[in-house]
């Protein structure tokens, strides 16, 4: 007796097995290979479709499974689903405001993010929120502090000691809407970006910028100035780019020019001395 959730992005495709306990408890199992699937045993519920970041996820039950779901449980897997989607499209932001804001502050769905996003990501969302870089400052934590293990005794050692030992960051783009109109095309009588998922970016220090010594400037392709990253993670990250050397990554994702600019453009980075980055 089981509910399938597959989770489908423009690269990969995740499936969750989640059961139904005697009590009414929903358990998530553990992830499924889409090879053990047989469309003949499973039945569709629903699908959900994250246009913006190009993936769906579709509710999948067995045929054994005769047990309804209950309306807060088909909630938390729907949250679940789009948190998924953000995470594979990399546009985190937008996870973690999902999280914090749009998901119920309850262990057990607190259990399955950290199931399926792993100890890394949960790590990396937790301290990139706490920074306010994915926010504004002073904000709370909430849903966050729960995906990760025990109290945080000294933030500031801590920080430092994810940033220094991190193969992968994922970031958003800010101050975009100062150069939008420079990546700006006109293709069939619509104005577009340049800009797409796939494109080398590189994060370049600015330690001689009059606002912010620790400015980090995103660059696209050949070398023109996107954005920055948020301050906050900034000042953190430029001590480790200056001692350690720079950072190159691709943009993750592009959204719809109905978000906010400062919301559009997403960027992974990974050091240069990191291993599986070739340059």
């Amino acid at each position: 007796m089981a509910f399938l959730l597959k989770c489908s992005g423009k690269s990969s495709d995740t499936t969750y097995q989640f059961q139904l306990t005697n009590s009414g408890l929903l358990d998530m199992v553990g992830r499924v290979e889409n090879s053990e699937l047989d469309s003949e045993d499973v039945t569709t519920l629903f699908q959900w479709e994250f246009e913006e970041v190009g993936g769906k996820s579709t509710l999948i039950a067995t045929q054994d499974q005769h047990a309804p779901l209950s309306s807060s449980q088909f909630s938390g897997l729907a949250i679940i689903a789009r948190i998924e989607a953000f995470i594979q499209a990399g546009v985190f932001f937008k996870a973690a405001q999902w999280i914090n804001y749009k998901f119920q502050p309850d262990t057990l769905f607190c259990a399955w993010l950290k199931a399926m996003l792993g100890p890394e990501i949960c790590r990396e969302l937790y301290f990139s929120f706490h920074l306010g870089s994915f926010g504004e400052k002073g904000e709370t934590l909430f849903n966050t502090s729960m995906l990760i293990d025990g109290p945080i005794i000294d933030m500031e050692q801590e920080v430092n000691k994810w940033l220094t030992s991190c193969l992968s960051l994922h970031t958003r783009v800010v101050g975009f809407g100062y150069r939008q109109q420079r990546f700006e095309v006109s293709k069939n009588g619509d104005v577009q970006l340049r800009i797409a998922a796939g494109d080398r970016v590189v994060a370049q220090r600015e330690p001689h910028n009059k606002h912010d010594p620790f400015a980090i400037a995103i660059l696209w392709k050949d070398g023109e100035r996107m954005g920055y990253i948020k301050k906050e993670l900034a000042r953190h990250l430029a001590p480790i780019m200056d001692a350690q050397g720079p950072w190159t990554g691709t943009v993750t994702a592009v959204l719809p020019d109905w978000r906010d600019p400062n919301e559009r453009i997403f960027v992974e980075l990974k050091p240069v001395w990191g291993k599986d980055n070739h340059v």
